[in-house]
C-alpha cells in the first residue's frame, strides 16, 4: 500500500498548483488524475479563447510566477484551449511534479486517526490529508428550469465545438461568466486565425 501525507485529486490548474506548493514546501504529496494532465481542458475545443490576458504586462492566466504562460509560444493577449493545456503540461514537467496517470480515485474511506483509504485501479493509497481540485470544469451543470430537460437543442457551453451550427440562427446564451462572454464573441464576429480583431456579422 502507498502511504502519503497527502494526496492531491486532480491535474488541472487548482491540483498542479497545490502539488507546486506542496513539494516547495517538503510534503510528501501525490496527485492523482484519472486521464491526462489537464484533462478537463482537453475535452473541450482546442481553439477556444481565453478572455484571461496572458502576457507580461497583465497576465491573469498564469498559476505561477515561477513559471509563467506568457514564456511560451502562444497567441497573444489572449490565447486559446489548446496553448493553456500545453502549458499545464509543460507547468507539470518545469515543477517535476509527483503525478499519477489513468488512476481515477473508486472510493474514498476513512480510517480514524490513521486518515484516508483512496481505492484506485492499481493499488490502494493511505493519505492523512486530501485535496479534491476536480473543479467545476468538468462536471457540467443545466439549472433545472421547465422544458429544458425535454429540448435537445439546449445544450451546455462544454459541449461547444464551432459556431457554425448557429448559423442565421437565434440565439439565447443564459450566464455571464466567461465561457458565455467567449461563445458570443465568437458566434458574433467573423475573426481570421490569429487575430483578436473580427468583423461583424450577423448568424
Amino acid at each position: 500500500m502507498i502511504e502519503k501525507e497527502l494526496v492531491i485529486i486532480g491535474a488541472g490548474p487548482a491540483g498542479l498548483k497545490a502539488g507546486e506548493e506542496a513539494k516547495r514546501h517538503e510534503i510528501d504529496y501525490l496527485i492523482l488524475e484519472k486521464g491526462k494532465v489537464g484533462q478537463a481542458w482537453r475535452d473541450i475545443r482546442t481553439n477556444m479563447p481565453m478572455l484571461s490576458p496572458c502576457h507580461p504586462q497583465r497576465d491573469w492566466t498564469s498559476i505561477s510566477d515561477c513559471f509563467p504562460i506568457w514564456k511560451l509560444d502562444i497567441t497573444r493577449p489572449f490565447c486559446n484551449a489548446g496553448e493553456f493545456v500545453t502549458y499545464l503540461q509543460k507547468y507539470a514537467e518545469h515543477f517535476d511534479l509527483n503525478i499519477q496517470l489513468k488512476a481515477e480515485v473508486r472510493d474514498i474511506r476513512t480510517t480514524g486517526n490513521a486518515g484516508f483509504i483512496l481505492d484506485t485501479p492499481t493499488s490502494p493509497i493511505r493519505a492523512k490529508n486530501i485535496i479534491v481540485s476536480t473543479g467545476f470544469f468538468g462536471n457540467p451543470f443545466i439549472p433545472d428550469i421547465i422544458g429544458f430537460a425535454q429540448n435537445k437543442l439546449i445544450s451546455h457551453s462544454h459541449f461547444y465545438k464551432s459556431p457554425h451550427v448557429f448559423k442565421r440562427k437565434r440565439v439565447a446564451i443564459l450566464g455571464g461568466g466567461n465561457s458565455a462572454a467567449e461563445i458570443a464573441i465568437e458566434i458574433s464576429f467573423e475573426r481570421k486565425p490569429g487575430s483578436t480583431v473580427g468583423t461583424k456579422r450577423w448568424i
